[in-house]
């Protein structure tokens, strides 16, 4: 399963766990269960909890009993929720009464028993300087990944550096601020991230009097832009328009720009989250340049399907609500009402007409 805070899409989130409850008696203790999911706890077998609706804040609780019994009592858990960024996944079990009594031991200790020697290698880490060392050696296969803080989605390769480090106790350390040790184990790798704060340094830029100015921005401020083709966002995407629009203020067009827009309309189709920043920069395209015909017809038609406000029809991981965000969907509305005013728009059944006026209260009523 991906990581859930790097999910740019709707998608179910469901983990699984198990742990072993040792107690010398039987004894009945009161808990508290504590999460933003949906939460099913099992206690040898049998239902012994639950939250039924996941949540985005604040945090759920609910009380119950587990009537423990003498001896190992089996705990298992799953957790569901739907995952976009920002979800929380925190899950907890808090034990009211008989702490003293309960022990908490892995369900199968020996299937385990490698994660859980990685586990204490990774956290016995000491980064000193560009030094970085740890209390044995780590296992054979083992990996440092620098990140070189490239930030074109289209030249990933650049953005990680991999050096293998089995066998080593102590590795001195390349100038990149942030990077990480993965151990390779049979069931998965298991890895930790750093970051050396001391080389997070500000870059400064110093503009000249007089310097060239195409509209409001200096032409030196566009090319920094325009030299990436496509900003990173999560894993798997790259928002292209801006790098694209910079390149067209300073007059450069390239064969693969029609590629990249048809990317960007296929992820406001998806409606992923933040595709509201890239119908800002569709407005801005459609005001300050010439597209064909066959283009236009393309956008007009992932427009009219777009979700614009959380009351329209459709389920997906764009959020609505914070400022930047409120803003950027009401320009979207405006814009593209006004341009189509008489099409019917798909997710609240609106013509432009009446899209355009529900996002300008002086049109409105």
């Amino acid at each position: 399963m991906d990581d859930p805070c790097d999910c740019l899409e709707l998608r179910k989130v469901e983990l699984l766990g198990a742990s072993k409850l040792v107690v010398e008696r039987d004894l009945e203790a009161d808990v508290c269960i504590w999460s933003y999911c949906a939460v099913d706890v099992w206690l040898n077998g049998e239902e012994a909890g639950r939250i039924e609706r996941p949540v985005y804040k604040p945090i759920s609780r609910r009380k119950t009993v587990f009537s423990l019994k003498k001896g190992d009592n089996d705990l298992f858990v799953r957790v569901q929720t739907l995952g976009v960024r920002d979800t929380r996944v925190s899950f907890a079990v808090q034990f009211l009464n008989h702490r003293d009594e309960i022990r908490v031991k892995l369900p199968d200790e020996e299937r385990v028993k490698s994660s859980v020697q990685a586990d204490r290698l990774l956290s016995s880490a000491r980064l000193e300087g560009g030094r970085l060392s740890f209390a044995a050696p780590l296992p054979e296969g083992s990996e440092i990944r620098y990140d070189t803080g490239n930030q074109d989605f289209r030249k990933k390769e650049a953005s990680c550096v991999i050096r293998g480090v089995g066998g080593m106790q102590e590795i001195s350390l390349e100038d990149y601020a942030a990077f990480s040790i993965c151990i390779s184990l049979p069931e998965g790798d298991l890895e930790r991230s750093f970051e050396r704060m001391e080389l997070r340094k500000p870059i400064y830029v110093t503009q000249e009097r007089g310097a060239e100015k195409i509209g409001s921005i200096s032409r030196s401020e566009l090319e920094r832009i325009a030299r990436v083709r496509s900003i990173t966002r999560g894993k798997n995407d790259g928002f292209a328009l801006y790098p694209l629009l910079a390149r067209y203020a300073l007059g450069q067009r390239a064969r693969e720009d029609l590629e990249e827009i048809r990317v960007t309309l296929k992820q406001i189709g998806r409606r992923m989250d933040c595709a509201d920043f890239m119908t800002c920069g569709l407005v801005r395209l459609m005001k300050t340049c010439d597209l064909d015909a066959r283009l236009k017809e393309e956008i007009r038609q992932t427009m009219l399907g777009f979700r614009y406000w959380m009351d329209e029809d459709g389920f997906d991981g764009m959020c609505f609500w914070s400022e930047n965000h409120s803003l950027m969907f009401y320009e979207t509305a405006y814009f593209f009402g006004r341009e189509y005013p008489e099409d019917r728009f798909v997710r609240s059944g609106k013509t432009g007409r009446e899209l355009s006026g529900s996002a300008d209260p002086g049109m409105a009523g």
